[in-house]
């Protein structure tokens, strides 16, 4: 018989953590639908989220559906976070208890977040001790350090969920071995795909080991700020459409070269095919790139000096994606590195077709090459700029391409990815001997 958890207040249901090949399987059932076989249900849970911030990004995105999702479903829920609520760019169910650890945000000066980050770890061992959390999830690598420290000696069942390729960003030495060092403390470590959990197995102490990409909810949630897509694009022109950080791993500059080869390509193509069969030409394109970053002022400098102004906009942070995606034509993603791209995924799933850099990682694991979008190789311009001409000039493969967003829904439906998170949270808490 089973040791009984000592926060336990209904019989709890053993799990065995499926493979990922299985637990693939559970992921593709059409939302709504009821699966063949009806899943076992764990126990009522106490489950708490540990994240810096609910401010406009994946992870943010990702964590506050799931707490949404784990709320609506019966379990009691915990969210907790560095910063202040009134910064949260997501909102959760009201049935989600919202906590927050510290009034400051983790910065650049090592010496006041070492020590801050001990008062945070005081904290975060007196939630989990106050939740009575049967589980804790955490999102990114600081804190999941952090809560592998906190949850020592406890009977929490803590967990740790990578979200991106971990050695695409450098860490400092001193972190680098903490979480060398930290993640043989959490019961499991979650990354988006197999090539990070792969490198977590090779380059932590890790004891095991699960593989869960994001899921997707439609419609989206809308947030602040927004912006109408009709107000700001040109009229009768099609919509290349990009989000993501102004920053340098988002390779924005490399995007706005191509685009502007292939529209000069295009235009070209079309005035000459309108000479020859006497028809109007074909409606212009534009690329609109949402988001913010510090590379701002280049990529403006860019847009001007290649004089496309008009063609090329940068209207800053949306919180209405789901009006974006609807008004785009395609999409486009040339990262240097993801974890499992929430743009990128959502795009798909509102039937818009994309031209995706195959970086390390995630656009291979969401995009059939050639079936709901185009492959290019990093780093290649030209490979870049025949993928978007090909895209962009050609209405029928568009339409070929977006009719397939039902399998991208289906295969991240919340439900299949609850179902997953869940099997690491039985397996998690059967280590600790709480089964």
């Amino acid at each position: 018989m089973s040791a009984r958890h000592p926060y336990a207040t209904e019989p709890s249901v053993k799990f065995k953590l499926p493979t990922l090949a299985e637990s693939r399987v559970g992921t593709n059932q059409t939302p709504g639908k009821k699966p063949d076989q009806k899943p076992r249900r764990l126990r009522r849970l106490n489950i708490c989220l540990l994240i810096p911030t609910l401010q406009s990004g994946g992870a943010e995105r990702v964590c506050s559906l799931l707490a949404s999702h784990w709320a609506r479903s019966g379990h009691h829920v915990t969210l907790m976070t560095f910063s202040e609520s009134s910064s949260d760019a997501f909102a959760v169910s009201p049935f989600v208890n919202r906590v927050v650890l510290s009034g400051e945000e983790i910065t650049s000066d090592w010496w006041r977040t070492g020590t801050k980050n001990v008062s945070r770890l005081l904290a975060l061992r007196a939630q989990l001790v106050k939740s009575k959390a049967d589980v804790a999830l955490s999102f990114m690598s600081v804190p999941n350090v952090l809560l592998a420290i906190a949850g020592l000696g406890l009977p929490t069942a803590c967990i740790g969920a990578e979200r991106t390729y971990p050695p695409a960003v450098t860490l400092p030495k001193l972190a680098e071995w903490s979480r060398w060092v930290a993640y043989g403390w959490l019961d499991t470590v979650v990354g988006l795909t197999d090539e990070s959990a792969a490198w977590l197995q090779k380059h932590t102490l890790a004891k095991a080991v699960a593989v869960i990409p994001n899921p997707v909810v439609l419609p989206l949630t809308s947030g602040l700020p927004t912006c109408d897509p009709h107000q700001l694009r040109l009229a009768n022109s099609h919509l290349l459409l990009a989000a993501g950080r102004l920053s340098s791993e988002k390779n924005f500059e490399n995007l706005i070269r191509a685009f502007a080869a292939a529209s000069r390509h295009l235009t070209a193509r079309n005035l000459t095919s309108s000479k020859l069969t006497n028809q109007p030409a074909n409606r212009p394109w534009q690329l609109v790139i949402v988001g913010e970053g510090p590379l701002r002022p280049d990529l403006e400098a860019l847009i001007q000096q290649l004089d496309i102004r008009e063609q090329v906009l940068l209207p800053g942070r949306v919180g209405n994606m789901a009006d974006w995606y609807s008004a785009a034509d395609a999409f486009a993603m040339t990262s240097a590195f993801e974890g499992y791209p929430n743009a990128l995924l959502e795009a798909l799933a509102h039937g818009v077709p994309a031209v995706a850099c195959d970086c390390l990682t995630g656009p291979s694991e969401l995009i059939h090459d050639g079936i709901n979008g185009l492959l290019v190789a990093p780093d290649s311009p030209l490979e870049l700029q025949a993928a978007l001409s090909r895209l962009m000039g050609d209405g029928e493969l568009r339409a070929s391409m977006a009719s397939h967003a039902d399998i991208t829904v289906q295969a991240h439906a919340i439900e299949g990815i609850s179902e997953r998170w869940e099997a690491v949270f039985s397996r998690s808490m059967a280590v600790k001997g709480y089964a």
